[in-house]
């Protein structure tokens, strides 16, 4: 039975490193794109139109793709990940770097459309707008992992 022991205590030792991936929300004008796209594909299968077709259904592979992959990780290495599909490069931003994270809700077309997202401040004055799915506990986590980070170095 001593023998097991360490390996509990080692098990919950690890349980605090674990990396957190957070899935990226869907908006409006991207549902309005998919549908958009796939509309314009089957007028132009219909019509016979194969070049149209074929461009269409390209600009809808590569749109599912982002929709699918699209992920926010942070890392239990200090550093926040941003994959936006495939076919992108992967953004990397390391946790000290980061100034400020902040939720922010901007009206178009009066009270008819509110869209809210995450804002990232980092290096440089540079900013950067996230759409996680749990906002709140993107922002919990992100903050959290911006203490542990900042009392390691």
């Amino acid at each position: 039975m001593c023998a097991f022991l360490p390996k509990i205590r080692t098990f919950t030792a690890k349980k605090n490193v674990m990396d957190r991936t957070f899935q990226a929300r869907i908006t409006v004008g991207q549902y309005l794109a998919l549908a958009l796209y796939t509309v314009m594909t089957v007028y132009g299968l219909w019509q016979k139109e194969w070049l149209v077709a074929l461009v269409f259904m390209l600009l809808l592979v590569l749109l599912i793709e982002q929709l699918i992959h699209s992920a926010y990780t942070i890392r239990a290495a200090g550093e926040l990940v941003i994959c936006r599909g495939r076919f992108r490069k992967v953004k990397r931003i390391p946790l000290q770097e980061i100034s400020l994270a902040e939720r922010v809700s901007s009206r178009l077309f009066g009270a008819l459309f509110v869209s809210h997202y995450v804002l990232v401040h980092y290096a440089g004055g540079k900013t950067l707008a996230l759409l996680p799915a749990n906002e709140a506990e993107f922002l919990r986590v992100l903050e959290k992992k911006r203490k542990e980070a900042a009392s390691f170095s």
